[in-house]
């Protein structure tokens, strides 16, 4: 008995405090820096079609060992650059949050 109690509240509370939260969640989406975003994307997609690119010549050259090391090593770079732009999404996460 006391716990379906404790289950009522609960979820009286939950169900109270949802809207407060959806509201805040859209006015944090609302703030986004357009700019932000964009350049990301534009980022995004040139280590998409680079990466695509690799693949390509990693098949072409897959008996070739100094050009897979090569790729190898331009395939780290570009894991660099994809976290940096993962990173750049930080400060505004911390904003939100």
């Amino acid at each position: 008995m006391l716990f379906r109690l404790l289950r009522l509240i609960l979820l009286l509370a939950l169900v109270v405090s949802a809207p407060m939260s959806f509201d805040a969640a859209a006015q944090g989406l609302g703030q986004a820096p357009a700019g932000l975003v964009a350049d990301q994307q534009k980022i995004i997609q040139d280590l998409t079609t680079k990466t695509d690119n690799f693949e390509k010549q990693i098949q072409q050259d897959a008996e070739e060992d100094s050009s897979l090391v090569d790729i190898r090593l331009q395939l780290e770079e570009l894991s660099r650059q994809s976290l940096n732009s993962a990173l750049a999404f930080r400060t505004r996460l911390g904003e939100i949050n």
